[in-house]
Protein backbone atom coordinates (compact mmCIF):
# COMPACT_ATOMS: atom_id res chain seq x y z
CA UNK A 1 0.00 0.00 0.00
CA UNK A 2 1.30 3.39 -1.36
CA UNK A 3 1.91 6.54 1.61
CA UNK A 4 -0.78 8.46 -0.16
CA UNK A 5 -3.28 5.83 -0.52
CA UNK A 6 -6.85 7.33 0.72
CA UNK A 7 -8.05 5.29 3.84
CA UNK A 8 -10.36 7.27 5.72
CA UNK A 9 -14.17 6.52 5.49
CA UNK A 10 -15.41 9.07 8.20
CA UNK A 11 -19.24 9.58 8.48
CA UNK A 12 -18.71 12.81 6.73
CA UNK A 13 -17.24 11.45 3.18
CA UNK A 14 -20.39 9.77 3.30
CA UNK A 15 -23.08 11.82 4.02
CA UNK A 16 -21.47 14.79 1.77
CA UNK A 17 -19.15 12.86 -0.43
CA UNK A 18 -16.34 15.12 0.06
CA UNK A 19 -12.74 15.90 1.24
CA UNK A 20 -11.54 17.29 3.63
CA UNK A 21 -14.02 16.60 6.70
CA UNK A 22 -14.41 20.24 7.77
CA UNK A 23 -16.15 19.13 11.65
CA UNK A 24 -13.61 16.76 12.08
CA UNK A 25 -10.65 18.75 11.26
CA UNK A 26 -12.10 21.06 13.40
CA UNK A 27 -13.06 19.24 16.67
CA UNK A 28 -8.89 17.56 16.44
CA UNK A 29 -7.85 21.15 17.10
CA UNK A 30 -9.64 21.00 20.51
CA UNK A 31 -7.16 18.00 20.94
CA UNK A 32 -4.47 20.21 20.56
CA UNK A 33 -5.94 23.30 22.23
CA UNK A 34 -6.60 21.63 26.27
CA UNK A 35 -2.78 20.23 25.96
CA UNK A 36 -1.53 23.33 25.30
CA UNK A 37 -3.48 25.43 28.17
CA UNK A 38 -2.38 22.62 30.58
CA UNK A 39 0.78 22.98 29.63
CA UNK A 40 1.22 26.74 29.43
CA UNK A 41 -0.92 27.69 32.30
CA UNK A 42 -0.77 25.10 34.97
CA UNK A 43 2.51 24.06 37.28
CA UNK A 44 2.81 20.48 36.67
CA UNK A 45 6.05 18.68 37.87
CA UNK A 46 5.78 15.87 36.69
CA UNK A 47 8.03 14.91 33.59
CA UNK A 48 5.91 11.93 32.46
CA UNK A 49 2.17 14.13 32.72
CA UNK A 50 3.67 16.99 30.38
CA UNK A 51 5.43 14.38 28.21
CA UNK A 52 1.66 13.51 27.82
CA UNK A 53 0.24 16.55 27.28
CA UNK A 54 3.16 17.12 24.88
CA UNK A 55 1.96 13.91 23.40
CA UNK A 56 -1.96 14.70 23.08
CA UNK A 57 -0.92 18.35 21.22
CA UNK A 58 1.42 16.53 18.37
CA UNK A 59 -1.53 14.16 18.64
CA UNK A 60 -4.30 17.21 17.65
CA UNK A 61 -2.16 18.17 14.67
CA UNK A 62 -1.89 14.94 13.11
CA UNK A 63 -5.43 13.88 13.75
CA UNK A 64 -6.00 17.16 11.67
CA UNK A 65 -3.57 15.97 9.11
CA UNK A 66 -5.52 12.84 8.86
CA UNK A 67 -8.86 13.99 8.79
CA UNK A 68 -7.85 17.10 6.17
CA UNK A 69 -6.60 14.42 3.41
CA UNK A 70 -7.53 10.50 4.57
CA UNK A 71 -3.80 9.15 3.94
CA UNK A 72 -2.50 6.12 4.73
CA UNK A 73 0.57 7.31 6.28
CA UNK A 74 -1.44 10.13 8.34
CA UNK A 75 -3.19 7.39 9.49
CA UNK A 76 0.01 6.20 10.95
CA UNK A 77 1.46 9.57 12.50
CA UNK A 78 -2.23 10.38 13.90
CA UNK A 79 -2.51 6.66 16.14
CA UNK A 80 1.55 6.92 16.99
CA UNK A 81 1.04 9.84 19.26
CA UNK A 82 -1.96 8.95 20.92
CA UNK A 83 -0.35 4.73 21.41
CA UNK A 84 2.46 6.75 23.52
CA UNK A 85 0.14 8.81 25.35
CA UNK A 86 -1.71 5.68 26.60
CA UNK A 87 1.50 3.93 27.49
CA UNK A 88 3.02 6.67 29.30
CA UNK A 89 -0.67 7.28 31.22
CA UNK A 90 -0.75 3.82 32.07
CA UNK A 91 3.00 3.34 33.10
CA UNK A 92 2.39 6.51 35.37
CA UNK A 93 -0.57 5.79 37.02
Amino acid sequence: MKWNFIIGEFCEKKIWGSHPEWLNCLSSFFISFIPYIGLKYSKFYSKKIKSILSLLFIGGFTAFLYHWNGYYLSKHLDEVPMILSIWLGLKKF
